[in-house]
């Protein structure tokens, strides 16, 4: 799911602790500079980066206080025979079950269901398919497809969309992500 992306993760310990180690940050300091605008990315990348920035925050946040120092430690590479490997176990099962075990979590995106958000925030302002191809620059029969859910929006689409009706990318996105 994430391999594009640069992440490759698996249902070994060893996985978990590459996660641990480096991806958790790495996808995070990815995340704010897709944000910000410094990097350019495909709407499928985009919607990539969102699952797995979800997965993340809903692993860390089911972890304890011990669990968290297990992985700070671990991170830190400290000689962890001191330290109780039950909490590390306890977190690597949580790992599991959120990245590989609950769909629910990982989400899967309905373009149908975006397609016609976009449409009744369009059609809510009293806006025309034509303007909105006009003033993007693109068909619209484009426009079309994507209300359909044929296509998914480009990331420049969604971009100019937003701005047009004053509306934030994650906003659009969490709606049509599967529960």
């Amino acid at each position: 799911m994430w391999k594009d992306l640069g992440i490759c993760l698996y249902k070994t310990y060893s996985s978990f602790k590459r996660y641990a180690k480096t991806y958790h940050n790495y996808m995070l300091v990815y995340y704010i500079s897709v944000e910000r605008g410094a990097k350019r990315v495909t709407t499928e990348q985009y919607l990539a980066i969102r699952k797995f920035m979800l997965a993340d925050a809903r692993f860390f946040s089911i972890l304890t206080d011990s669990e968290k120092m297990a992985i700070s430690l671990m991170k830190d590479d400290y000689d962890l025979e001191q330290y109780d490997n039950s909490y590390l176990r306890s977190a690597y099962q949580k790992y599991l079950d959120v990245f590989f075990y609950h769909q629910k979590i990982h989400g899967c995106f309905d373009k149908e269901k975006l397609g016609l958000l976009l449409e009744k925030i369009r059609k809510d302002n009293g806006v025309t398919k034509d303007r909105i191809a006009k003033e993007f620059g693109i068909s619209t029969r484009t426009i079309q497809r994507i209300e359909n859910g044929d296509v998914l929006p480009s990331i420049d689409y969604l971009y100019l969309f937003c701005y047009e009706f004053d509306k934030s990318i994650d906003e659009l996105i969490k709606y049509a992500l599967i529960d």
